[in-house]
């Protein structure tokens, strides 16, 4: 595959990435800001899995890409970057319920979007799964996806 268009195919990874923030919010019981979510987390997966076929997947972190998302205690970023390229960055608020992280985005590629996220914080170990999105997990096929992030708190 020619190095534009990898370049291309990862850019609309990215553009899932920003997109898979969307999503439904449901009653919740809030909970308030936890001194354990601020930080900084570097991604060991974020792989996007197609939702009809589950055997089409693609790794942006096995692909080389470095992803880094950024809590505060109100605001987060999630940086995006091919490797020997500028990162993607999309920025946003957060709130936490019992299980789920909800996200509310502002990206060039997506404007203002939300989403929910299952999460599991354990110790350095953030886990979040279920945010969907459409878009093309192999270059030239749409499709419906969840993106999943394993990531791992900086020291």
């Amino acid at each position: 595959m020619p190095n534009e268009e990898m370049f291309m195919k990862n850019r609309a990874l990215v553009l899932f990435a920003a997109l898979v923030l969307l999503g439904a919010t449901g009653c919740r019981t809030q909970l308030p800001v936890n001194e354990e979510w601020i930080g900084e987390y570097d991604a060991t997966k974020a792989e996007f899995v197609s939702v009809a076929n589950p055997n089409l997947r693609a790794d942006l972190v096995a692909q080389g890409w470095f992803v880094v998302l950024v809590i505060n205690a109100n605001t987060l970023s999630m940086h995006f970057q091919p490797t020997g390229e500028p990162a993607f960055i999309a920025t946003g608020t957060w709130s936490a319920s019992d299980d789920v992280l909800t996200v509310n985005w502002t990206s060039v590629f997506s404007g203002e979007s939300e989403f929910d996220y299952v999460f599991n914080l354990t110790g350095s170990r953030l886990t979040l799964t279920g945010g969907r999105v459409s878009g093309e997990i192999a270059f030239g096929n749409p499709a419906e996806a969840t993106l999943n992030l394993n990531l791992e708190k900086r020291a």
